[in-house]
């Protein structure tokens, strides 16, 4: 994978490039993505990029790019399944690697739901546990194979427990020397903050290409429904807003509305407070976010995200969803 095979994202491509020509790399990235945006893809550039650069030759790339480089380790959420067993902390990517690398290759751009089928726990909730950190602790005691730069992808740190983001804190703040962590995260506000503070921080937008894919536009319509709503202060609108959420037409969709809500409500606050440059917004977006942020109290986003937060994590709980979607515009009407 190189940049070149990338579409868009030029000025993130650029800043990367320029990180590793001048030898400046943070020792922590966090690509931001909407889901199905290609971070992943992304992050295979960039240490493609950074282990050819670094030893002047193509070799390197072409092991990133199979992610079969010794010195690159990659941990996503975990559970025990179809094709692997066992207790949740006792899992380690290792056991799960020959289809996740299977998956990544053929499908960069790979959906939450993607890897779950793929790892065989569709249907359940993926976690990052004690024993995936244990992994990367191991790992990274080691030398490296090739003498040089080592790094760690992590795959939805979000999807942390307390027990693995505790055992990781202190490694991913001071790393052994010339070690990178690039976290590509969906929904950076479930990062445990100390670990999200020890990071450089990127958007990755979502590329026009996968657009239709990602389903952006079907979101940024049911969420303009739901603003409407709210902003006219017709409670019978958010309910219709709410029965049009319930209908999506599985329990992924509506996660992913939600975890597109959030974005979008981080883009107000962003903009509400100034900083724009940071909101990570197409052209065409910029005038109607730039009309909620002076429309909506200030108090608004900071309150609203986690109430999407909390009906995300009720869907998998399966809660009825007239019921679940019902209350989320209840709690957003009360307090815009």
């Amino acid at each position: 994978m190189r940049f070149s095979d990338i579409q868009g994202n030029d000025e993130v491509k650029r800043t990367l490039m320029t990180m590793v020509d001048s030898g400046r790399i943070p020792h922590a990235l966090m690509f931001h993505e909407d889901e199905g945006s290609g971070a992943f893809a992304m992050a295979q550039a960039f240490l493609g990029y950074l282990f050819s650069h670094a030893y002047a030759n193509d070799a390197e790339l072409g092991r990133v790019s199979k992610m079969i480089h010794p010195d690159v380790h990659y941990v996503f959420p975990l559970n025990s399944g179809t094709k692997v067993t066992g207790k949740i902390e006792e899992l380690n990517p290792d056991k799960f690697m020959e289809w996740f690398r299977e998956l990544a290759i053929s499908k960069p751009d790979f959906l939450e739901s993607d890897l779950y089928e793929a790892i065989g726990i569709a249907g359940k909730s993926g976690t990052i546990a004690s024993g995936s950190a244990r992994y990367i602790l191991d790992k990274l005691m080691l030398s490296s194979v090739e003498g040089g730069w080592k790094a760690v992808v992590i795959w939805l740190p979000e999807k942390m427990n307390a027990s693995a983001a505790n055992r990781l804190l202190k490694i991913i703040e001071e790393p052994p020397s010339m070690t990178v962590f690039i976290l590509i995260t969906q929904n950076p506000d479930n990062v445990i903050q100390t670990i999200t503070s020890r990071c450089l921080r990127l958007r990755i937008m979502p590329r026009r290409g996968i657009l239709d894919k990602a389903d952006y536009q079907m979101n940024l319509d049911l969420f303009r429904q739901l603003c409407s709503a709210l902003l006219s202060h017709d409670l019978d609108a958010c309910l219709d807003a709410g029965e049009a959420m319930a209908s999506l037409e599985s329990r992924d969709r509506q996660k992913a509305f939600c975890r597109f809500s959030c974005d979008c409500l981080r883009r107000i606050f962003l903009i509400q407070h100034g900083m724009d440059s940071l909101a990570g917004q197409y052209e065409s977006d910029e005038d109607y976010f730039t009309m909620l942020a002076g429309s909506f109290k200030k108090s608004f986003p900071h309150a609203a995200m986690p109430l999407f937060d909390r009906s995300s994590r009720l869907v998998d709980r399966n809660v009825n969803q007239k019921i679940l979607f019902c209350d989320l515009v209840g709690r957003l009407y009360n307090i815009q």
